[in-house]
Order: C-alpha cells, then structure tokens, then sequence
C-alpha cells in the first residue's frame, strides 16, 4: 500500500508538469479562436479606428467643415426676407388698379354727325355723336366715360358716360352736346376714355390717340348768352371774366393772367372751364375743366395761359354746373417783336 501511494504521487506530480506545459490538451481540439472571441475582438479593433478618425476630425482646418450658420438658431433680429421688385408690386397693388389682359384700349369707327370742318354760325347747339369700338379685352360698364383732354370745350360736359355696357370687340356710339362758340373761326377739341377705376386711356394700337370734335364758325360774333335755372334753385348770381392785357406787343412767348369772378347765393358744386378761341395766328391750348365744391360769396379762379405767337384770340369761362352759364368774352391779342 505505501509503495501504491507513492507511485501515485509520483504520476500526479507528472501530470501537474504536463498540464503546465500545455500538453494536457485532448487531441481534438485546434488552435480557431472561438466565436465570442472573434466578435469581441473585431469591436475592439473597430473602436480604435473609430477613436482615431474622431481624433483626425477634430484637427481639420476651418474650411474643410461644413457650413452651418444657415441652419443655426435665430439671433435676437432674424434676417430680412428678400422679395423681387415685381413680387412686392404684385402683393400689394390693389385689385383696382391692375388691367384687365390686355388693357383698355378703343379704336375710333366714324363720325356718325358733325365730320370735321363742319361750319356752324355762332352760339349754335350741335350734337356730336362718335361711334367708337372696344378692341381691348376689358368690358366697358357705364362707369366708363368720354373724357375731355385738350383744346376748344365748346360748351360741352368734361366727363360723359357711355350709354351701355360694351362687350370686347362690340361698337356703340356716344353723343356729346356742344355749342359753337361765338366768334368766326376754327375750333377742335379733343377726348380719349375714362375706366372705372378713373385711368385715361385712349384709341389706335398704344390706346394713347384722340378722337375730336372740329368744326369752323362763320357769321357775326353773337353776344354770350346765359341760360340759368329757375331763379328759386338758381346759385349762381353773377360771372365775369378780365384779363390783365388785352393787346401786348413784345417777347414771345407771352403769359395772359385770366381772373374769374363768380357770386354765390349758396353752396354748390362747380364744374367750369376757361373756353379760349383763337380768331387767327397761333394755336392755344386750354386748360382742362375742374369740379371744386364752394360755398355762398364770392370766389376768384385765376388762369395763366402761355400764348406762344402772334395771336388774336377771345376768352370766356363756362360753367356747365350746378347749372350752364357763361361770362362775358374778354378779346387779346399779342404781336411777337
């Protein structure tokens, strides 16, 4: 039994030696790492890498980055909007003042009464009747007028509405009341449109001609006559007309000073316009008419009218409201040195 002890001793003692050097391993087994092993190893060594770009990253120069300050939180004043010239304009004109396509435009058709150079005596009524086309794409309301622009009144409305509504492409026809004036001579006065929205517009291809009213006036100068209301809703009492010189001989172009007078006996609403004639030499151009709300007394309007040549002519103002009536005619002359 003590001999069997220490044989077996001896043999653990081997076996200890054996198993330190790493013979103990049983014959199956190879040297392939085991799987857990693989994967724990390959996360470390993806780690590193990882670890060592960040690091690479953080040393980059400026320009390399990305930009970001478009994405970065608000400041305390946040940038302006940039909005096109066009854009604003459109956002907000208002819908009134924006055409229609193509625009408004006329097209002049025929003079159904009074062709030019027609000859009236003096202080004669006419009517002249125009037929006129809607060849824009806008439709024509009766909010739409025949408008005075330039030259010889002739006793006639400023602003007359058309009579109907005209379709794109339709014709109609609008009559204007006048009178000739009182002194031989020629006279032509000219008229474009009026919208709705209170835009001029005219007639031919740019919607920027004129239609006119031309006639000449033979016979005696009439005196100017007054037709009034009846005196109970009458407002006008007197109306006079002067100007600072009647014949002026000297540097052309001349300025004549106009002074109108007109008396009130209560408010009213007026619509006047100095007439002007010209019996011979140069053209003059007239002031447009002008509506002017004023109450009871007496009111001046002054003119000044730029005559450019050597011109014999006549003035008078025309009141066509609250009622129709007429100043004296004042005659001036200027003869260019």
């Amino acid at each position: 039994m003590k001999n069997w002890s220490i044989t077996a001793a001896r043999l653990g003692l081997i076996g200890l030696l054996l198993s330190a050097c790493g013979g103990g391993r049983s014959a199956d087994q190879s040297d392939t790492p085991a799987p857990e092993a693989i994967f724990t190893s390959a996360a470390q060594t993806a780690e590193a890498r990882r670890m060592e770009r960040f690091s690479q990253t953080a040393t980059l120069a400026p320009e390399a980055l990305i930009e970001t300050s478009a994405f970065e939180a608000p400041t305390q004043t946040p940038p302006s909007i940039q909005v096109s010239p066009s854009a604003a304009f459109t956002a907000t004109a208002p819908a009134a003042a924006q055409p229609a396509s193509g625009g408004d435009r006329g097209e002049f058709m025929a003079d159904v009464t009074v062709p030019d150079e027609t000859v009236f005596e003096p202080n004669l009524p006419f009517q002249k009747t125009w037929r006129i086309k809607n060849s824009g794409q806008t439709t024509w309301t009766t909010e739409y007028m025949l408008v005075f622009i330039d030259g010889d009144l002739m006793g006639a409305e400023p602003a007359i509405p058309l009579p109907e509504v005209v379709e794109p492409g339709e014709n109609t026809e609008i009559t204007v009341e006048m009178v000739s004036p009182p002194n031989p001579g020629k006279y032509r006065g000219y008229w474009k449109m009026r919208n709705a929205a209170g835009q001029v517009f005219g007639f031919g291809s740019n919607a920027d001609e004129a239609i006119w009213a031309d006639i000449i006036v033979e016979g005696e100068p009439a005196a100017a006559s007054i037709t009034r209301a009846p005196a109970a809703t009458r407002a006008i009492t007197t109306i006079s007309l002067d100007v600072d010189e009647a014949q002026v001989s000297g540097i052309c172009p001349h300025s004549f000073r106009f002074v109108a007078r007109i008396n009130l006996n209560q408010p009213a609403t007026l619509v006047y316009a100095l007439e002007v004639g010209s019996k011979s030499g140069a053209d003059i151009r007239a002031p447009l008419p002008a509506k002017q709300n004023l109450g009871a007394g007496e009111h001046s309007i002054v003119y000044e009218l730029s005559v450019p040549g050597d011109v014999t002519a006549w003035a008078r103002l025309h009141v066509s409201q609250p009622e129709e009536a007429f100043s004296n005619q004042v005659d001036f002359s200027l003869i260019c040195t």
